[in-house]
């Protein structure tokens, strides 16, 4: 059967006549032809109408600023009517800016339950977000484990990742099939840890079709406390490895499942990493830092990452508002990051805006995702101490001294990746509320 040519003119015809959704793809269109304010102009008509779609976009943009002003009220106020529709995409942003209490009263509580209701009627993105929130608090394993299995039988790729890595590990709740399957269609999504699986499970893949396992039942009620137990617990107070800089690791911060969730998570969004040349007005390559990178905005967040970054701020003795957002870091063999400091640098581009916004980052958490390469050891450079953790481990170093100057023997680096490929995931935290 011959495809229907697309009709730009027709698109254009509906979306006048107040088909929102022809607004919606209009916008969308003209977006992607670089006419940004002619795509604003529909986005906003979609919106007004009603359309759901249109007005989590919309508030994603007021957020940040993007192509419309910033006005987070406004933006916390198109999620909040998008909840009470019913519109996933919006349940989940405005969880994350319930739990990090951003633009509106933090609250857990309110967090919790936007997950749990989803994840009680077989949404599979929450089922997989709860699954993760358990292993977080260290808690019902079991049942997060069918969690994983009810999500990854209605298709959410990353609910496959601790399935395959428990199988490998020993863990024969799948049968070997099964677990090969699941490599490959990791693998196949372009996963980072999908050939490794493959290559570690000797079975042939499952060729019929899969129903959808049974979605398990639990009282929310039990579970939301136990997970609140778990963000609002005093944390480790860890182990000094060295007094100056001060530097404290904590062996097991988070589990390995939830390491490799961040990895999948961020896989995806990676960039290389840049920085602004005043020369040339542009972006470049940073010249320091050969790697890649992302962070994660409040609209690449869920729960589990919110809990994470919150642990790790009350890990270094600081709220989670003074945190920036948290960030991750993947060097390839050649990779290096050059030594410097974390905190800013009076002078230099752009810091004197920055402290006088949020403040000095005086705070450091670095937060180990795997262990399988070699060289890529984080070394303060004077000294000369080299730490180098196993995944799910962590590190929380001050580049500041107590009379508010910089250490200078926080110099550090992240030495060149000879062999395998490096995760590692950064919270930089600031003296006051962070600005973003």
């Amino acid at each position: 059967m011959a495809q229907q040519q697309f009709d730009p003119q027709q698109l254009i015809n509906q979306a006048r006549s107040g088909d929102t959704t022809a607004q919606y793809r209009l916008a969308a269109l003209l977006s992607g032809q670089n006419r940004k304010d002619d795509a604003i102009l529909w986005l906003k008509q979609a919106a007004a109408g009603g359309h759901t779609d249109a007005r989590y976009t919309l508030a994603t943009f007021a957020l940040k600023g993007l192509n419309v002003p910033k006005n987070v009220p406004h933006a916390v106020t198109i999620l909040e009517q998008n909840v009470e529709k019913g519109h996933g995409a919006s349940c989940q942003l405005f969880s994350v800016l319930k739990a990090t209490g951003h633009g509106t009263e933090k609250s857990w509580s309110v967090a919790l339950d936007l997950l749990l209701n989803p994840a009680a009627n077989g949404n599979p993105g929450a089922m997989r977000e709860l699954a993760y929130l358990l292993i977080f608090a260290r808690c019902e394993r079991k049942l997060a484990d069918k969690l994983f299995f009810a999500s990854a039988t209605r298709g959410d790729i990353l609910a496959l990742v601790p399935i395959a890595r428990h199988f490998i590990a020993g863990k024969k709740d799948v049968s070997p099939e099964y677990a090969k399957t699941a490599a490959l269609a990791l693998a196949e999504a372009g996963h980072p840890l999908g050939d490794d699986f493959v290559a570690q499970i000797d079975a042939d893949p499952i060729t019929a079709t899969q129903g959808h396992a049974d979605i398990p039942t639990f009282k929310a009620d039990v579970l939301k406390k136990k997970i609140l137990a778990a963000i609002e617990a005093k944390p480790n107070v860890g182990e000094t490895v060295l007094d100056r800089p001060r530097v404290k690791s904590f062996k097991g911060f988070v589990e390995k499942d939830i390491a490799d969730y961040l990895i999948g998570l961020a896989a995806p969004r990676l960039h290389p990493s840049m920085v602004f040349d005043p020369t040339s007005n542009q972006m470049i390559r940073d010249p320091y830092r050969l790697s890649s990178n992302m962070t994660f905005w409040p609209e690449d967040q869920d729960l589990l990452v919110c809990a994470v970054s919150e642990a790790m701020c009350v890990a270094a003795g600081y709220p989670r508002e003074n945190g920036e957002m948290l960030s991750l870091l993947h060097y390839v063999p050649g990779e290096r990051y050059e030594p410097h400091f974390d905190c800013l640098v009076d002078g230099q581009m752009g810091a004197n805006e920055e402290l006088q916004r949020s403040g000095q980052r005086p705070s450091t958490v670095l937060l180990y995702l795997n262990e399988d390469y070699e060289g890529g050891e984080t070394r303060f450079c004077h000294p000369d101490y080299s730490y180098k953790g196993n995944s799910g481990d962590a590190i929380h170093f001050e580049s500041i001294l107590s009379d508010g100057t910089i250490d200078d023997q926080s110099l550090h680096e992240s030495v060149e990746v000879t062999s395998g490929r490096k995760w590692i995931a950064s919270m930089w935290i600031r003296d006051k509320v962070y600005q973003y």
